[in-house]
């Protein structure tokens, strides 16, 4: 584990804790299932740097965090079912991210950095109150399903 993680792995433990949420550090590596009626994630989320799939849906979640965006090694985000109005422009960050579900949310746009997610195959952003979608979405090479 990063020596930053460590430092501050009691923070996000007492987070989890507090929301009523059991877990397993060890297998925070692969995935990290959140089915409670959380209104946050916290920012110290960062710190699970080798964090593969997070699955968030079906919460009262209004936002992500900026520092989501940390997380390079994501590649399963699972955000539908919530009250979330913006994805944040960190989003572009996550590199290995192939799959991004934020379908039955309230989300108005899309950000300028999805652009950036080269490796994404599926993006499924419907049943959300998206008007425009950008052109440059047909640059994503890489993207196999598009549902808004």
């Amino acid at each position: 584990m990063a020596k930053v993680f460590q430092s501050d792995k009691g923070i996000f433990e007492e987070w989890l804790q507090r929301n009523g949420i059991k877990h397993d550090f060890s297998s925070l590596e692969f995935r990290c299932v959140f089915h409670k009626q959380l209104s946050s994630l916290p920012e110290t989320i960062r710190y699970l740097t080798n964090l593969e799939s997070l699955k968030c849906s079906n919460n009262g979640l209004t936002s992500l965090p900026d520092s989501i965006g940390y997380l390079s090694l994501l590649q399963v985000l699972k955000c539908n079912n919530n009250k979330i109005t913006s994805l944040p422009e960190s989003i572009g960050d996550l590199t290995s991210l192939r799959h991004l579900n934020c379908h039955h949310n309230d989300i108005t746009h899309l950000p300028e950095s999805i652009m950036k997610l080269s490796s994404l195959q599926v993006l499924d952003c419907s049943n959300n109150k998206i008007m425009t979608i950008n052109e440059s979405l047909g640059n994503l090479f890489s993207l196999q399903e598009l549902n808004c």
